[in-house]
């Protein structure tokens, strides 16, 4: 399968990932933080260390050899009663015991290593024991945070609304739901390529073909656009140059298309098309859908690029980057009618609700053709 992607035989949809803007905290144990630095990086201390063994691996045989030690629940400082182990295994629980004791002076240098500027270790003062009791004799000249000290005063806990329990699902559905997920992903046929495969128009194959209304710069350029437009909806605040600079880089377009980009992506935002998806109660970018061709069991996922909601139902549109010239071929909307009807069929199926206008929007022309109504 991999073979048939790498030689392009597969056609693949994906979701691209913005890249990271704006400071973040990231969450990770020592192992995925091997190879990662940060300026400033938190040791913290939350469950302390587990001195009950009961396994060990024999690594030098092939394949790997595992002997477990079987014990009843244990309570308090009482350990639990032995109910099966090898015979051996008072020799196997030492060898493990030294290969732990090597792995976390390994995990400890990671831990002290990760930080650029400052490195911050927490301890449970009531913990007899700490994750990093190594690094105690070493923090005693250190500064202490008295902010993360003193506690903070108590606060009187709002009432929370209640909410409507969720539908429980009927066990029919559930399984049938369930099936479907266990489809892998060569087995999911991409909603577009499903929709317009459905379609032969001869005379718009040449011209569907010409280099003159293809994307610029080829199908990044339109990752660019659509993540672009994605995150001027989302965050209107975030400067459109830094963003379209620093997915660029990430796309390792050239940085001189970045007026090109931003001016694209501004002349959409200025239409009328926009201001009632900024109007809307509910408004969503690049919503990811997978369904169910009704009549078959063939799987099929797609990107809504926009959908929002009015009082009526919703709306979809669909970005397209093609150069297309001033007056716009109604041959070329009418080509991709099938992938639009295929949406918003797909979004009634899976939400329950109507979709009253679909359409494309020509982003070089900053413009959308009539919505088509259902």
């Amino acid at each position: 399968m991999l073979k048939r992607w790498l030689d392009g035989q597969e056609a693949l949809d994906g979701l691209s990932l913005p890249p990271a803007l704006r400071p973040a905290v990231r969450i990770m144990n020592l192992h995925k933080a091997k190879g990662l630095e940060a300026r400033v990086v938190f040791l913290s201390d939350p469950s302390g260390i587990q001195e009950r063994l009961e396994l060990h691996v024999d690594r030098n045989v092939e394949p790997s050899q595992g002997y477990l030690l079987v014990q009843t629940q244990s309570y308090g400082r009482s350990p639990g009663k032995t109910l099966a182990r090898h015979p051996d295994w008072p020799r196997y629980e030492a060898i493990e015991r030294d290969h732990l004791r090597s792995e976390e002076q390994r995990l400890l240098y990671v831990a002290a290593t990760r930080a650029g500027q400052q490195l911050l270790i927490s301890q449970n003062a009531g913990r007899a024991k700490s994750v990093w009791g190594f690094f105690a004799p070493h923090m005693e000249e250190r500064p202490l945070l008295a902010a993360l000290l003193t506690p903070a005063p108590p606060t009187e806990p709002t009432p929370a609304a209640a909410e409507p329990a969720d539908p429980v699902p009927e066990p029919e559905a559930f399984a049938a739901t369930w099936q479907r997920s266990l489809v892998t992903s060569e087995q999911v046929k991409p909603l577009k390529q499903w929709a317009l495969g459905h379609v032969v128009l001869p005379l718009l194959s040449q011209r569907l073909d010409d280099p003159a209304l293809r994307a610029d710069h080829g199908a990044d350029w339109g990752t660019l656009i659509h993540t672009l437009l994605e995150m001027r909806l989302r965050e209107p605040d975030l400067p459109s140059t830094v963003v379209a600079a620093a997915l660029l880089d990430e796309l390792e377009l050239s940085s001189s298309l970045v007026p090109l980009a931003v001016n694209q992506v501004e002349t959409v935002a200025k239409s009328l098309l926009w201001r009632r998806a900024r109007r809307a109660p509910v408004c969503l970018t690049e919503v990811p859908v997978d369904a169910v061709i009704p009549g078959t069991d063939l799987l099929v996922r797609g990107v809504i690029d926009l959908a929002f909601q009015e009082l009526l139902g919703w709306i979809l549109v669909d970005y397209k980057t093609d150069r297309v010239p001033r007056r716009r071929p109604r041959p070329l909307t009418e080509h991709y009618r099938p992938q639009l009807d295929a949406y918003a069929q797909v979004w009634e199926q899976v939400t329950g609700m109507n979709v009253i206008e679909y359409g494309i929007f020509w982003v070089r022309l900053g413009e959308s053709d009539p919505l088509l109504l259902r």
